[in-house]
């Protein structure tokens, strides 16, 4: 960028008009004209410093050490977070949005299905099919289904893991 720039202020010094600058350098009408206005009041080509308040908390460091964190336990809630690293809780929401790019998911129940488990399952029914052959199985009665599962709980709607 500061090439150009440089560029495009020895064409200005040398006595090139605007027009015939953007044509010799196929570049914008208005960064041409706004690099020479740049020029004339500050003497540089270097940017003017910016307004507003710099940023102070949501810096690289803490991006990196927020990351590591999310990684080593996912389904930490953003406010934990904020709490442990003290930080506002919308500062950390906005850096982990949208700096990191993460997004939380929540995780859906759903019957684990291994191919061992269809095959039994497959052989269970064709057993069943045959002892119950001439309309017997319409006498079949089930009084209470359940399923056993040793595994941790998960609350659906309170846990969320951020990927």
């Amino acid at each position: 960028m500061l090439s150009r720039r440089s560029a495009v202020i020895e064409l200005h010094k040398n006595g090139h008009s605007n027009s015939e600058t953007v044509k010799s350098l196929k570049t914008n009408k208005m960064f041409v004209s706004r690099t020479i206005f740049r020029f004339l009041e500050t003497g540089s080509i270097q940017d003017r410093s910016r307004k507003g308040r710099k940023r102070t908390v949501r810096t690289s460091t803490l991006r990196k050490n927020v990351k590591r964190r999310i990684s080593r336990n996912p389904g930490r809630s953003m406010r934990k977070l904020a709490k442990e690293i003290n930080v506002a809780r919308e500062s950390m929401r906005l850096m982990v949005r949208n700096e990191l790019a993460m997004s939380s998911y929540k995780f859906q129940k759903k019957q684990l299905l291994s191919v061992k488990n269809k095959k039994e399952r497959l052989d269970r029914c064709q057993s069943l099919l045959g002892r119950f052959t001439g309309g017997l199985q319409n006498q079949i009665l089930f009084s209470d289904e359940k399923l056993f599962v040793v595994e941790q709980q998960i609350n659906n709607k309170m846990t969320e893991y951020w990927l």
